[in-house]
Parts: C-alpha cells; sequence; structure tokens
C-alpha cells in the first residue's frame, strides 16, 4: 500500500512503525520502501508516539496494519485519520479476523477504510470494496487477498479526502 501511495506521487511526511520484533517482522517491507523512496522512517514504541508525532506537520493519517490502538490526542493531530482494515466492517473488526471469515462460510470480504476513533474499527466508514471468499480459501489466501485490494482500495480513499469527495457510513 505504501509503495503504491509513492508511485501515484502521494507525499508521505514519514512512516511510523513499531520496534521490528520477531512476531512483527512483516514491517520490514515497509520500511526498506520507505527507504527506497527517500521517506523518513520512525521506529517507536507506543507510549512515545504522541510526543513523536506532534513534532511532525501532516494533515493525513494513515493506519494500515498498525499494532497500537491510537489515542484520542494522536487521532486528533492530523485533519483526517484512517484505518485500513482487511473485512468489510462492522463485521470481524480486531486483529487476525480472517479464520473467522472461513470458519462463518462467509461468501464476501473485502477491505474498509474508516475514520480512527479510540475504539478499535468502529470509525464511520469511508469506503469499502468487496471479494468473493471461495471454499478453498485459507486464512493466508485471504491475507493475500486482503493485500491485494488494500493498495487500490486505499489509494481510491485518499483521493476521496483530498478532494473532500465522501459520505461517511455509520457503522
Amino acid at each position: 500500500a505504501l509503495r503504491n501511495l509513492l508511485e501515484k506521487g502521494e507525499n508521505v511526511e514519514a512512516v511510523i512503525v513499531p520496534l521490528i520484533t520477531k512476531s512483527n517482522n512483516r514491517f520490514k517491507n515497509v520500511i526498506y520502501t520507505a527507504i527506497e523512496f527517500g521517506v523518513k522512517v520512525i521506529p517507536i514504541k507506543k507510549n512515545k508516539i504522541f510526543h513523536v508525532l506532534n513534532e511532525i506537520k501532516f494533515d493525513l493519517l494513515i493506519s494500515c496494519g498498525f499494532p497500537y490502538i491510537l489515542s484520542e490526542s494522536v487521532i486528533k493531530l492530523a485533519k483526517v485519520s484512517i484505518n485500513v482494515h482487511p473485512t468489510l466492517l462492522p463485521k470481524y473488526r480486531g486483529f487476525r479476523s480472517a479464520p473467522y471469515i472461513i470458519i462463518n462460510g462467509e461468501k464476501k470480504s473485502g477491505i474498509t477504510v474508516h475514520l480512527l476513533t479510540k475504539e478499535m474499527d468502529k470509525g464511520d466508514i469511508i469506503l469499502q470494496e468487496s471479494f468473493n471468499v471461495s471454499d478453498f480459501d485459507t486464512t493466508k489466501s485471504l491475507y493475500l487477498k486482503s493485500q491485494k485490494y488494500e493498495v487500490n482500495v486505499l489509494f481510491k480513499a485518499v483521493q476521496l479526502i483530498k478532494k473532500g469527495n465522501f459520505k461517511l457510513k455509520p457503522q
């Protein structure tokens, strides 16, 4: 998603990532992409987020796979703060929702871009797009499908926000 935004000319002031551990090493690709495009990378502990972001000038805050719930004070630093979620909210809020999509036999899933709130995955919806779930999907294949769709859904949402051309859908 970051690469797509940068390749399409979006200005990214900085990328905030958690300190890399074995359990969150997926952020290494984000770091490599940011470095490749000359974007500042800030590894951070949860308790330092407000202090660090308060020093950066930005209008839009995007949370995409970020492992921390952001405080209301952090959310309010931007004109608009959004999250990208790999399901069709309001169903399957929270982290690691793919197994429940499969267990419950869902035929569709998708991507939701919504406003950040202090409650996880409960903000008003800016944009949603769905994709089919097959009987042969696994948690890994759903994750990969989500990543594939996330790229374009996030870019579309950013364009809507920049133009002020979106209607919020309450959850």
